[in-house]
């Protein structure tokens, strides 16, 4: 069974399905079409879930959705926990995860740009999965963080899985393996492999991972398979399995 928790996904199936009716129709595949074919299936996507920068760069051109509902995605961005323009422009669209029980999942981040980023220091010297992929009922993302270390100035990277957990629930508690992943570009050489075995997560310890786990220069050197100067993206991955879990009320689900 093919579960899509990610919304943007979901749009870009969504927007491919639309079009495919276009073309059956022999009509043109324009904004006013696509809606048209997408109907009420339209407001099944969760739009307030997609990142701003994928929302901006790709739904806004697309010229689907109203200006009404743009307001009202924007005001959620804005204000999440204000009503009082609801009755004027209402968030027309959920902004609730979807939550998978999945007990195996993968989550990828990809850092474009990496040549600037390998090079920043200080509070803007990371990058995070802007979009919650849902693994044993919880929400998870991927950290990467440049680092130096004492009396140095090579650079790092830091790797690192984050839970985020239940808010309603201070006593949650998880337990899963996880293996991260610095992807390999060429097909020949290995991915760069660190291992978590039984870690826990829970309210004092969302964050696992691994400090300075590769150097910048290393993941840089086009010898090495992981750095593509033309595209200067690096491709980050981690597989979680989780085992154990309390405090999200949800049954884990080997599907």
């Amino acid at each position: 069974m093919l579960v899509i928790t990610n919304e943007f996904e979901l749009w870009k199936a969504a927007l491919r399905w639309a079009d495919e009716k276009c073309r059956q129709n022999a009509i043109e595949c324009s904004a006013e079409n696509r809606r048209s074919a997408l109907g009420p299936a339209l407001f099944k996507i969760r739009f307030p879930l997609i990142s701003r920068r994928e929302f901006s760069q790709n739904i806004v051109p697309s010229g689907v959705l109203t200006m009404e509902e743009f307001v009202g995605i924007y005001q959620f961005h804005c204000h999440p926990n204000f009503s009082g323009l609801s009755g004027l422009y209402p968030l027309q669209f959920s902004s609730r995860g979807r939550i998978s029980d999945r007990k195996k999942g993968r989550l990828i981040l990809d850092i474009e740009k990496f040549s600037e980023f390998a090079q920043l220091s200080g509070g803007s010297c990371k990058r995070f999965l802007e979009d919650y992929v849902y693994i044993g009922g919880l929400p998870w993302i991927i950290m990467a963080k440049i680092n130096t270390q004492i009396e140095s100035t090579e650079k790092w990277i830091d790797f690192f899985l984050w839970c985020i957990g239940p808010k309603q629930d201070e006593h949650w508690n998880c337990k899963c393996s996880a293996t991260l992943r610095i992807v390999s570009r060429n097909g020949v050489t290995e991915d760069l492999i660190g291992k978590l075995d039984d870690c826990v997560f829970n309210n004092k310890s969302r964050l696992e991972g691994f400090p300075f786990f590769s150097t910048c220069e290393h993941l840089m050197d086009p010898d090495k398979g992981f750095y593509d100067i033309n595209e200067d993206k690096v491709t980050m991955s981690i597989e979680v399995a989780v085992k154990e879990q309390k405090g999200t009320k949800r049954k884990l689900s080997d599907e």
